[in-house]
């Protein structure tokens, strides 16, 4: 699908989530469609006010203030454009480098520059098409941390959490938030923010002298860099755009087969030992530059009194076990204030830490696994349950998906059947 296409319903989407006439659960399907993540919207996550807001005033709350100029829900113009590649009439050219892309049959996420590496002159542009929850940062490649314990008082973290006495996380600002504008010359620190907003304008950086740029992600430093090489004004370039794009094109199809073996990986059946047994699923298999969402194998069967572990298999992003036992879906990112500028960017302690956990789940309330993944501040890569009623239990991923109800196709979402035992 076109960039622009894409824009415009995610545009419109956003103008009838914030009007009150398009529900979550669809907008969560679009998304999926469109080979985005929930993180990809966080106007999906809005604050009381927000939800309070009389009509016609629901975008001038906090998820509006994240980027200046934001029109009202049902007042937005035309996505901004998207700038022309090629030569310009001033001589420079404009190129393109995505960053990060989705395969939608597949679920699975690719955090990656592509063309890793590229070649240009000084008084070229480069255009960032971002495919994802993703930013490009110039001049301090030091991975950030992406939360920071928020330094204000805010609400407890609820005792329902099993952890009591845990910091209630925010967003790193210098890793959410635009700064030092759009010029490249590798000693001002230079960050796109993360394009959450459709209306946001497209990222493109101007490089006027020679040298070479590295840049990262920062929020998935680990494994997403890229190099920009800046020749002389009017140097012999080694590749044009469709040459690039050969490459980019290329690097996808094998990064397509690598993913197709990754959702083929589900754990080996394990009998049970003269008890209980313990059913092992993995969760969002993933390897460097891959992730995919979805839970492996999407249903388990099992019999009262037996347990299941989870186990996170991914590569850069959390994800969560959560069973709402007849509560509503939880909204894992809060905005506060933003009145008069960026707003604060919250966790909420729900969704970050894990539950309180009963020696055995029968579906009554919320289960939570909190954020897993091997990286620091997370929850640990493994969660298990033990469950003891006969039932059938729908669980998902609060990062991945709208709720548990969601088809498997649209949203990271699972079963557990529990039969009699014996």
């Amino acid at each position: 699908m076109q960039s622009d296409a894409r824009l415009r319903m995610l545009q419109d989407a956003r103008a009838r989530y914030l009007a009150g006439t398009m529900t979550r659960r669809q907008v969560i399907g679009l998304l999926g469609a469109l080979g985005l993540s929930v993180a990809a919207a966080p106007w999906l996550r809005r604050d009381t006010a927000a939800k309070n807001a009389p009509a016609g005033h629901a975008a001038h709350g906090p998820a509006a203030a994240m980027q200046e100029g934001t029109p009202p829900a049902g007042e937005e113009g035309p996505p901004p454009a998207t700038p022309a590649l090629g030569e310009q009439p001033d001589g420079s050219t404009t190129w393109k480098v995505l960053a990060g892309g989705f395969n939608e049959e597949l679920g699975a996420e690719y955090s990656i520059f592509l063309p890793e590496t590229i070649t240009i002159n000084a008084g070229d542009r480069i255009y960032f098409e971002i495919g994802g929850f993703h930013n490009v940062v110039f001049g301090d490649v030091a991975p950030k941390p992406l939360f920071l314990p928020d330094p204000a008082p805010g609400t407890p973290v609820p005792a329902s959490t099993g952890a009591p006495d845990a910091p209630q996380l925010m967003f790193n600002p210098e890793v959410l938030f635009p700064a030092g504008g759009d010029s490249i010359d590798g000693t001002t620190y230079v960050n796109s923010g993360v394009a959450i907003d459709p209306s946001t304008p497209p990222i493109v950086f101007t490089f006027p002298t020679a040298g070479t740029f590295d840049y990262i992600c920062q929020i998935h430093a680990m494994h997403m860099k890229g190099q920009v090489i800046v020749q002389e004004a009017g140097a012999d370039l080694p590749n044009d755009q469709a040459a690039y794009d050969q490459q980019v094109a290329d690097r996808i199809a094998k990064l397509d087969v690598e993913a197709q073996a990754l959702v083929e990986l589900v754990p080996a059946a394990t009998p049970a030992a003269g008890g209980a047994a313990v059913h092992e699923v993995y969760i969002g298999n993933g390897e460097e530059y891959i992730d995919t969402f979805r839970y492996y194998p999407y249903e388990v069967t099992i019999a009262a009194g037996d347990t299941v572990r989870w186990v996170w298999k991914g590569s850069m992003t959390p994800h969560t076990v959560t069973f709402l036992g007849g509560e509503e879906p939880v909204e894992d990112i809060l905005f506060q204030g933003g009145e008069a500028g960026p707003p604060k960017v919250v966790l909420n302690p729900v969704s970050f830490y894990p539950s309180a956990k009963p020696a055995a789940y029968g579906g009554d309330g919320l289960m939570n696994s909190g954020y897993l993944g091997d990286f620091p501040g997370m929850n640990g890569t493994s969660f298990e349950l033990t469950f003891d009623q006969e039932g059938e239990y729908k669980y998902y991923c609060i990062l991945h998906a709208g709720s548990p109800d969601d088809p498997p196709t649209e949203g990271m979402v699972g079963k557990v059947t529990v039969q009699a035992a014996g």
